[in-house]
């Protein structure tokens, strides 16, 4: 990073506000400029292969939006996870998420110049089940006296001191509603019991923009960091379910993933090195508008590869510069920063021979250590605690 982009940072910071209001709402003011994400490669046993379809400028600018729908949609309903468990507040964020998905899916399959492309790769596919089976409980919700939600028998309330959340799953369609529809909807039908009724609804939303994703990935909404708009979803302690549509489900293929893409945040603020098994790691902080919220702990190599793709390292002592406040909606304290960044960070330098800067003496740092060494989590604990660093910066 040249003086000019730590200028940058600093003109960025005074142009309103915080990244976050603690104890009530948020904003997204950003002190570093957005750096473009490099987004991995999907494998053919986590999302179907099948050749994207094309799109004009204009069919790209209001299918993103619609696009833009569906995410918040998704995203709001995970949210109201953590705040209510009431089937019926629930219901509402459902409802919206199938509305925004079948406009999208009407719009594709009817008002595009391709759209016989859009209507042949859903036909007799994996994709193409799954977006009928939100096509069929849409219209169920649409056309039939039926309130569609999730099940009150399937709720399942996790969390502790970081907070509650609820998991539920699609409830079933009673033989009435279904008899109200008509045959071609009612046709459908297998696939609603496919690949919905009874499943865990925030993951088939993933699923569901995924499924978009595949067939128009230049429609994705992204924000200016180039992030999925609304994504990644908060992390819930001790539950591996995925966070982010592109995260794939089976776990050594999630690991490469988030190896490939670089870590969310604005950039990271290195404080020290370690040498761990004879490699080299790097500790320090995420850097989120003028938040410092998480810690983390990267190899040498990994960091190399994030630089390469464009994500920022800092190099600083935060002592003095920061004050720590409590995030009453994460339950947490972070750090704030007080002072301009380019005052006391520099972009980092070169890879030291010798360790330094971290006192392992500090609980926190020294667990942190532990963890790079890999020795006492299981891969789907480690897994977790590595997203949460990365991921959810």
């Amino acid at each position: 990073m040249e003086a000019k982009q730590l200028a940058d940072i600093d003109a960025l910071a005074g142009q309103g506000g915080e990244v976050n209001v603690w104890c009530g709402g948020s904003s997204i003011d950003q002190i570093l400029p957005p750096t473009p994400l490099r987004h991995p490669q999907r494998t053919a046993s986590n999302i179907l292969r099948m050749n994207s379809i094309n799109l004009t400028s204009d069919e790209v600018t209001v299918l993103t939006a619609l696009m833009g729908d569906i995410q918040v949609a998704a995203s709001a309903f995970y949210a109201k996870t953590a705040t209510s468990a009431d089937v019926e507040s629930l219901g509402t964020e459902v409802r919206t998420f199938l509305s925004a998905a079948q406009t999208l899916n009407e719009r594709l399959g009817g008002s595009i110049t391709e759209k016989e492309a859009y209507q042949s790769a859903l036909y007799g596919t994996a994709i193409g089940e799954l977006i009928n089976a939100i096509k069929y409980v849409r219209n169920v919700s649409q056309h039939v006296l039926h309130v569609v939600r999730p099940s009150e028998d399937s709720g399942a309330l996790v969390g502790g001191l970081h907070g509650l959340r609820i998991y539920v799953a699609w409830d079933e369609v009673p033989p009435a509603a279904h008899d109200s529809l008509r045959p071609r909807t009612q046709s459908l039908r297998p696939a609603f019991e496919a690949r919905l009724r009874g499943q865990e609804v925030t993951g088939t939303m993933l699923s569901v923009l995924r499924a978009f994703a595949t067939l128009a990935p230049q429609i994705v909404h992204r924000d200016q960091r180039g992030e999925w708009t609304g994504f990644p979803l908060k992390t819930q302690p001790s539950m591996p379910g995925r966070l982010h549509p592109d995260e794939p489900e089976d776990l050594e293929e999630s690991f490469a993933w988030l190896n490939s893409r670089p870590p969310n945040g604005d950039a990271r603020l290195v404080v020290g090195q370690v040498t761990v098994g004879g490699r080299r790691h790097l500790l320090g902080y995420t850097v989120d508008g003028r938040l410092l919220p998480g810690r983390f702990v990267e190899s040498s190599r990994q960091v190399t590869d994030d630089i390469a793709s464009g994500f920022r390292y800092l190099s600083g002592d935060p002592a003095g510069h920061v004050k720590l406040e409590h995030d009453c909606v994460a339950r947490r304290h972070v750090l704030r920063i007080l002072d301009p960044i380019s005052e006391w960070a520099a972009p980092l330098g070169a890879e030291r021979s010798d360790d330094w800067g971290v006192d392992l003496t500090d609980p926190e740092w020294a667990r942190m250590v532990r963890f790079a060494q890999n020795d006492y989590l299981p891969d789907v604990g480690r897994y977790e605690v590595r997203r949460s660093q990365r991921l959810n910066a």
